[in-house]
């Protein structure tokens, strides 16, 4: 079939969709956790670092619109809590995601993201990220880890 003259000077600009969900651990991949937190390691009973370098966390492949973050608690005996951070490069900053609880704002809520994860459960979330260029999720409780047992964190992106 041929394509008229419109069709022939039309240049893609999106960048591409990704209707799908992109494994950010693993861009093409499927079941790798962004971030893990294990008995013994740096956050057993500890808060973990705020992001500080350019390069922490997990780029948002494609700039995507939406993060789909899943946070499974493998039994650790205790509730944790989390926080996500986004990185702009024309501030060179890092800072806390803010939801506003309406799409219009008006009803004045504009706190920072906090995850609370109870003992044995699965919690998942779906957060609106455009424009942001990376993605940290910091631990903010000081509750142990069971012996042998973990948190984990996934993290995924898409346009829709």
């Amino acid at each position: 079939m041929a394509q008229n003259s419109i069709e022939k000077l039309h240049i893609h600009t999106s960048g591409g969709r990704t209707r799908s969900v992109v494994n950010l651990a693993r861009p093409g991949g499927q079941g790798d956790a962004a971030f893990t937190y294990a008995d013994g390691e740096t956050a057993d009973g500890a808060i973990t670092a705020v992001p500080t370098l350019a390069t922490d966390g997990y780029k948002n492949f494609g700039l995507n619109k939406t993060l789909h973050a899943v946070f499974s608690n493998d039994s650790t005996g205790a509730t944790h809590t989390f926080a996500i951070w986004g990185y702009h490069s024309f501030a060179q900053k890092w800072a806390r995601l803010n939801i506003i609880s309406q799409a219009d704002g008006t009803d004045g809520a504009n706190a920072a993201l906090a995850i609370t994860v109870p003992n044995d459960i699965d919690v998942y979330l779906t957060i609106p990220i455009e424009g942001i260029e990376r993605i940290y999720v910091q631990k903010t409780d000081t509750n142990n880890i069971a012996s042998s047992k973990a948190l984990y964190c996934y993290l995924g992106v898409n346009t829709i």
